[in-house]
């Protein structure tokens, strides 16, 4: 599903705030092949459209910075594109990113402990009635041998709870994984996407 970026202000957000340990160095996208790679194809699955943020994942800073870089985007674009409501749809705005950002945590760290880390990217789109956006978490890792038994609750690899996949798949309006990734033959990406009414 095809989702473009905005004509907004967005400059202000510093993508390089200070989660990002001074630019962190040890993991550039630009010098890595694979991750690269990774990035080209989740281009290709938005027909190729920027997207708002690329960031990578390999440990819990990288996490907290995707996190950041998320909500700071989101709510600048909810804020831009929303006339002035009232308290009630304000707080239901509020729930909404909440749930998105807890989604985020959870596949970005389940990329970091099964796969040894990923990139995440965001596009948005703006249209009169809806605002959608659309966040994509690719690794290349072994990729998920069953997808039917992962989302049913309690089904865990890694001797957790079992609720991450199908507890994600209820936080957000749309969730497809794609595992192994089509054109590498392994690896997993998972696009999730949440809106919000224009009202």
């Amino acid at each position: 599903m095809k989702a473009k970026s905005p004509i907004v202000d967005l400059s202000y957000i510093n993508k390089d705030d200070h989660l990002s340990a001074a630019k962190d160095q040890k993991y550039p996208l630009d010098n890595c092949p694979l991750e690269r790679g990774l990035v080209s194809i989740m281009k290709d699955r938005q027909e190729k459209s920027e997207p708002l943020f690329l960031c990578h994942l390999h440990n819990e800073l990288d996490i907290n910075r995707a996190r950041y870089l998320l909500k700071s985007f989101a709510s600048e674009l909810i804020m831009q594109n929303q006339p002035l409501v009232d308290h009630c749809v304000i707080s239901t705005d509020t729930i909404a990113l909440t749930r998105l950002l807890t989604a985020c945590n959870e596949l970005c760290w389940n990329a970091v402990k099964y796969a040894g880390g990923g990139v995440l990217a965001l596009w948005s789109e703006v249209t009169q009635q809806m605002i959608t956006l659309t966040l994509q978490i690719a690794d290349e890792g072994p990729g998920i041998a069953d997808l039917e038994w992962a989302f049913h609750d309690h089904n865990s690899s890694g001797g957790t709870l079992g609720l991450g996949l199908s507890g994600t798949k209820r936080l957000v309006d749309w969730l497809n994984i794609e595992s192994p990734i089509q054109g590498l033959g392994y690896g997993t990406l998972i696009t999730v996407q949440s809106q919000w009414r224009r009202t």
